[in-house]
């Protein structure tokens, strides 16, 4: 390339313009050659490089120039971006300046190796996991240029547990450390060591909380334990304690004299523990003043109830433990259907009264999953018709207290007016009172009197004498469990328990 220069040099010797001072016949700054940069070149399948130009002047100087550019293979832009073609080869690119001043640089297009799968890695590379319990695995590859491919295809096996074609691995019941492989098609593999533990105990749960004991009576406790694979268990080896009263290993409690909050805890040493209050509460009154029907299901039966037609309430059953006011409580099993599923429990005072209380413990167990009208329960029917004066629907979840007779339905869940909790004992007063032209209803709940009151519409009814404590489960989907305890019927304000 430099002969070439020199040679262009010389041809140049005496073409120079007019009025320059020559040096040995080349007028001084005169282009006597041109340097292509890079002179020579390695470049991949399609890669691209840049070249450039430098003029050497007479006199000794350089200055960068322009020049018309070719290549006898690839291309060439006129701004000396040169883009090789894609097959292997020697390449000539040549710039022009002048007639006889130019230069030429020879690009190498080599060939490239295709791109391997080098190595593989698994994440996590060590896993501590209980009995039971799951760990996604994944997996990065590296290539041969460097570059790294997330999820290539590998064949997963593993040891101590089953291991999905995702990579999805679950311990198995065996204690120790094991092994997860994954191997790609070409035999590259790597392996993430796997520790297998028992499960412990997370957490522990105590049930009931917020509940009730009349004094001397007794109250059955569970504690719920959650493992750490998210398995759980009930009653696990718990030490129980508890204030205001006695409470067993067993986790029976059983109600000091003493009026007033309690407290009842269960600890697995070392571990968790829990800790729920309730409320030791005084036994109703027996024969008040006023009181027309008392009855807490303590000797086992029913006391005179019927399911309306003389026969023993329908679909309800005397559960020996976990009552509000004592050991024994009636429960209702519904179960889905289609069609209606009824539970009745009558009470019939005989004698109609115009000014009637209704002291009532309900729980709500199982609401169900959907339904209309479900868990219904008629507080005021009129004796000798087919006829209620109202009924509270989806107890434990929401209420709608429906005048059904004067086509009316009066929605007491606004506001939040009104909420009781499922799954725990809760207290409704009821008074209707009929002394007036128009029926008066007023609602309490859990201690709170008179938190609703409505007057009834339309005209003056027979008076009611009797009281319908049932649910209906119409239709919809899902079983319900509710019960009653601690009911009082009187013609004055029975109190709360």
């Amino acid at each position: 390339m430099r002969a070439m220069l020199a040679a262009v040099a010389a041809g140049m010797i005496g073409s120079c313009a007019s009025g320059k001072t020559l040096e040995g016949g080349i007028a001084v700054g005169e282009v006597t050659g041109i340097q292509i940069f890079p002179d020579s070149v390695d470049l991949g399948p399609s890669a691209s490089v840049n070249f450039t130009v430098i003029a050497e002047l007479s006199g000794g100087a350089t200055k960068p120039v322009g020049v018309t550019w070719q290549a006898d293979g690839g291309s060439i832009n006129q701004d000396g971006r040169f883009t090789a073609g894609i097959d292997p080869g020697v390449v000539h690119v040549i710039g022009q300046y002048a007639p006889g001043v130019a230069d030429t640089s020879v690009v190498v297009v080599t060939s490239v190796p295709p791109v391997t799968l080098v190595s593989i890695r698994i994440s996590p590379s060590n896993a501590a996991l209980v009995v039971g319990q799951t760990q996604q695995f994944t997996v990065v590859a590296t290539l041969s240029n460097g570059a790294t491919q997330p999820n290539p295809s590998v064949t997963w096996s593993a040891t101590g547990g089953p291991i999905n074609s995702s990579g999805l691995y679950t311990a198995g019941a065996t204690v120790g450390t094991f092994q997860v492989i994954a191997r790609t098609a070409n035999g590259v593999a790597d392996t993430s060591d796997v520790t297998i533990a028992l499960p412990v105990l997370a957490s522990l749960t105590v049930t009931p909380a917020g509940a009730s004991v009349v004094t001397g009576r007794t109250l059955q406790y569970t504690a719920t334990g959650r493992l750490s694979n998210g398995a759980t268990v009930t009653n696990p080896a718990v030490i129980w304690a508890a204030t205001g009263g006695t409470i067993t290993t067993g986790g029976l409690f059983t109600a000091g004299p003493t009026l007033g909050g309690f407290q009842v805890s269960a600890v697995v040493p070392g571990q968790v523990g829990d800790t729920v209050s309730g409320t030791v509460v005084a036994p109703p009154p027996p024969g008040q003043s006023g009181n027309l029907f008392s009855w807490s299901f303590e000797d086992g039966t029913f006391g005179g109830m019927t399911d309306g037609g003389g026969a023993p309430p329908l679909h309800y059953t005397i559960v020996s433990t976990g009552g509000f006011d004592g050991s024994r409580y009636a429960e209702a099993n519904l179960a889905g259907s289609s069609s209606d599923g009824e539970a009745n429990m009558y009470w019939d005072g005989d004698v109609a009264q115009k000014d009637l209380w209704l002291v009532v413990a309900i729980k709500v167990t199982t609401p169900p999953s959907t339904g209309l009208a479900t868990q219904k329960m008629v507080i005021f029917r009129e004796r000798g018709f087919n006829r209620q004066l109202g009924e509270m629907n989806q107890i434990g979840s929401f209420y709608i207290w429906s005048w059904l007779d004067g086509g009316e339905n009066i929605d007491i869940t606004g506001a939040g007016r009104i909420a009781s909790t499922v799954g725990q004992w809760n207290i409704w007063k009821f008074h209707l009172n009929q002394a007036g032209s128009r029926p008066v209803l007023t609602i309490g709940l859990n201690g709170k009197d008179n938190i609703f009151t409505s007057t009834k519409p339309g005209a003056k009814l027979a008076d009611p004498a009797i009281i319908d404590f049932g649910g209906t489960l119409n239709g919809g989907s899902g079983s319900s469990k509710f019960g009653f305890d601690y009911i009082q019927i009187g013609t004055v304000d029975p109190g709360w328990p």
